[in-house]
């Protein structure tokens, strides 16, 4: 899913639905997460999880 793909899903939802919480769901273990924060990568940095590497200025969402 892309951010532009996430844009267009939430413009389907009804009005009152966009004061939920965001939430998100880990299929790896059947549990439901609160986001707690967008974050972007900035300036030169580079993050690194997982074996994973975001490009500088790739906005990702945390989790607790």
């Amino acid at each position: 899913m892309t951010y532009l793909d996430l844009i267009q899903a939430l413009q389907q939802l009804p009005p009152e639905r966009l004061q939920d919480n965001v939430t998100l769901f880990n299929t790896n273990d059947g549990e439901f997460y609160p986001v707690i924060a967008l974050e972007i990568t900035g300036q030169g940095e580079e993050y690194t999880e997982a074996g994973g590497v975001l490009d500088d200025g790739h906005a990702y969402l945390v989790c607790p």
